[in-house]
């Protein structure tokens, strides 16, 4: 708002009643309960201030002050409290050395008078600033070089900022992952968002690619990808998978190259398909995880990282038993009936194994057929179950040929 941070505060006194002296702060909030005549505090208003209830009069009522009754005039006065409070509010906050030294790159401030309030060891790197300029020092610089000084600094503190929020962004990811394992899941899932609104501070502010940047997108997928799963959040789920991809077109290595950056994308790509087809019970989505976490599997072996090799592992064992639950339901997918048809219901149901649909021969026996099914299945859940580089050395379960 236009008043001026003084005369907003009541540094001048005036008689709002016969007996009584308010500060003109004082006598609007008042007025704004209605413990004073609005009109009579408007009238006894300096000029410029009275220009200011009128602009608030038409923003509410699209009419001047003094045109309205006494109500909707308590309820301009108590807007007109309000900013005040603003902009004392606002008037009261510590300036911080970035916003010092944006205000004198902006001109707004005398940039020669800051330099003269910093501490010794803030006008050292100015002034070697200023020399790489051609100058002796900042302060004798030219007004165009201290800009360009200036201009460089901010630049280099606004990197500092956008690296500390990604900083932070892993170190809330850990921290959480870490809560929820100790069964905090409330406050580990707080933290997540948090570690998810660092993260996001970090890559919108570079957008370009760089180590760095990569390095961001695997963690925020990461976090998205907790989230999700935490929360059953497809929309979080589909975002990690962005950020994901959005991590890949960054990298600057090719394909056939393993690095870490690139087996943790994948990982948690996999990570968030897994869960979002899970939760819409898609096969197609889940398939493609399975190719996510193997993909991934091969990079962590290569670079012999056994620990995310582990935690890949135990995720590949989760897509396994997800697609296993998923079969039965891939009939409905594909057209085929599940139902037990018309005067058949003893008989065991179809079962899908292996992509093809295998049904009791009419001279089994239902019940055992079924028994051996189960025993079956069991097998193949288990087999599934394990690490991806164990079941390459185990053999998979092969269906009796009783069902």
């Amino acid at each position: 708002m236009a008043m001026t941070t003084g005369r907003g505060s009541g540094g001048v006194s005036y008689s709002y009643t016969v007996t009584e002296t308010y500060t003109l702060e004082e006598a609007v909030n008042k007025a704004g309960l209605g413990d004073l005549s609005p009109g009579d505090v408007y009238r006894q208003m300096p000029g410029e201030i009275q220009g200011e209830v009128n602009r608030l009069a038409r923003q509410h009522y699209s009419r001047e002050f003094i045109s309205l009754n006494s109500s909707e005039q308590c309820q301009v006065m108590a807007a007109l409290a309000a900013e005040i409070r603003m902009a004392k509010e606002e008037a009261e906050k510590p300036v911080s050395l970035f916003d010092a030294l944006r205000l004198a790159s902006d001109g707004k401030i005398d940039d020669l008078k800051l330099y003269d309030a910093l501490a010794q060891d803030l006008r050292a790197p100015l002034d070697s600033l200023a020399k790489g300029l051609g100058s002796p020092d900042f302060k004798r610089a030219k007004p165009e070089a201290r800009s360009q000084v200036l201009k460089v600094v901010l630049e280099a503190l606004a990197e500092q900022a956008v690296q500390n929020a990604a900083e932070q962004g892993l170190a809330l990811h850990n921290r959480a992952l870490d809560l929820r394992k100790k069964g905090n899941s409330t406050e580990a899932l707080d933290v997540m968002r948090g570690a998810e609104k660092a993260l996001n501070e970090f890559v919108n502010a570079n957008p370009s690619a760089s180590a760095a940047t990569v390095n961001a997108y695997c963690n925020l997928s990461s976090v998205r990808a907790h989230i999700g799963d935490w929360t059953n959040d497809v929309t979080v789920l589909l975002s990690a998978i962005t950020a994901a991809d959005q991590g890949f077109e960054r990298l600057d290595k090719p394909e056939t190259q393993p690095t870490f950056d690139r087996g943790a994308l994948l990982h948690n790509r996999a990570h968030a398909a897994y869960r979002l087809g899970e939760i819409r019970r898609d096969q197609a989505t889940l398939i493609q995880a399975r190719r996510d976490v193997a993909e991934a599997s091969e990079v962590f072996q290569a670079l012999r990282q056994n620990e995310a090799l582990q935690e890949n592992s135990e995720l590949a064992a989760k897509v396994e038993n997800a697609i296993t639950r998923l079969q039965p339901a891939d009939n409905v997918n594909t057209g085929q009936s599940t139902s037990t048809p018309p005067g058949d219901g003893q008989k065991a149901n179809t079962i899908q194994t292996r992509g093809e649909t295998s049904r009791p021969q009419p001279s089994a026996d239902g019940a055992r057929a079924a028994r051996v099914n189960i025993a079956y299945q069991n097998k193949l859940k288990e087999w599934k179950a394990l690490p991806w580089l164990k079941r390459t050395f185990t053999a998979k379960p092969m269906p009796p040929t009783e069902i």
